[in-house]
């Protein structure tokens, strides 16, 4: 095993320390969802929700680009495109959400379907690819809002999905154990609030306290609670497990997955002008999420609408053992 780990620009940085500064951050971003969620929240999204959708963006190009058929490209283009419209209108007042949001939530059924075509020719995959689609559909019809709700709550955990995709063997059981303990079980503990009673008790609890001007702690539960248990008692712990969950999204999809592919999947672009400009948009949204959050973050959804959707069809592809398998260097 390497002692090393390869940054994107080619240096390099012992293991241990690479291994201790990442644990650090799932520390403090644990603490901070429980002390702080609205900081946490609004902070990272502002500071890190566009870097992500990019570097997400490109990982998928890169790693799915050459299996998925041209056709198949045009209909996901034009369904994000329909997408994209769908959170225009909503962003112009031109439609009511709820409208728009089963719209859209038809465009994603769409979306997931437009894949059956890479997995028809295995006869074992077709029943599991038709799984999703039945299920979205089902969500469909008893409730989009809460079944949009819950993907934007589970698409935080698809960077597990991912890795689960490119990597093999020891590496890919060592890492599965890894997503278990940052994705399933920290977020569960979280949500149950013994965190919070030990922080808590020790005078570390700032649920409103932000930097940005952006209202209270109430005003953002709906970004991921449906409004029926907002007033929970246990509703901000189960915000502060989905923030957390949030933030190592963030941290895996921005810092992990580009390290996992083969030099040979790489797009030849200059790591240090690629994170560069990932900084310089970063900063400019940040100033407009300063200004006006919630336009900002209605305009920044526009972008994370279509990187979570397409994930969609692609892990259905990649988490199909029989069609998705590393692709070595």
């Amino acid at each position: 095993m390497s002692t090393v780990a390869l940054r994107p620009d080619g240096s390099s940085l012992p293991r241990r320390v690479t291994w201790t500064i990442g644990a650090l951050i799932v520390a403090a971003s644990f603490v901070s969802s429980v002390v702080a969620p609205l900081l946490t929240y609004t902070t990272t999204l502002a500071a890190f929700g566009l870097a992500h959708v990019l570097s997400e963006l490109r990982f998928v190009r890169q790693r799915f680009g050459p299996r998925i058929a041209r056709s198949i490209s045009r209909s996901f283009a034009i369904l994000l495109g329909g997408v994209v419209l769908c959170r225009l209108l909503a962003l112009g007042g031109v439609a009511s959400k709820s409208t728009l949001g089963s719209i859209e939530l038809g465009l994603v059924i769409a979306l997931t379907l437009s894949i059956l075509p890479a997995l028809w020719q295995h006869s074992s995959a077709r029943i599991a690819g038709l799984l999703l689609p039945a299920l979205l559909v089902i969500g469909a019809i008893f409730s989009p809002v809460h079944t949009l709700l819950l993907l934007a709550v589970l698409h935080n955990l698809t960077p597990a999905g991912f890795i689960a995709e490119v990597t093999a063997g020891r590496e890919r059981r060592a890492w599965m154990v890894g997503m278990g303990m940052i994705f399933v079980v920290a977020p569960a503990l979280i949500a149950v609030g013994l965190p919070w009673q030990l922080t808590h008790a020790v005078g570390l609890d700032l649920p409103n306290a932000t930097l940005l001007p952006v209202g209270a702690l109430s005003e953002h539960l709906g970004a991921y609670l449906p409004r029926s248990i907002q007033h929970r008692p246990w509703a901000q712990h189960a915000f502060s497990a989905i923030v957390f969950t949030q933030c190592m999204h963030y941290l895996m999809v921005i810092h992990v997955l580009p390290r996992l592919l083969g030099e040979s999947e790489r797009d030849g672009i200059d790591e240090r002008a690629w994170r560069g400009g990932l900084v310089a948009l970063s900063a400019m949204l940040l100033v407009f999420f300063w200004f006006d959050f919630k336009t900002a973050r209605s305009v920044y959804g526009i972008a994370a609408a279509v990187h979570a959707w397409i994930e969609l069809p692609l892990l259905m592809l990649a988490l199909l053992p029989w069609v998705g398998s590393r692709n070595e260097p």
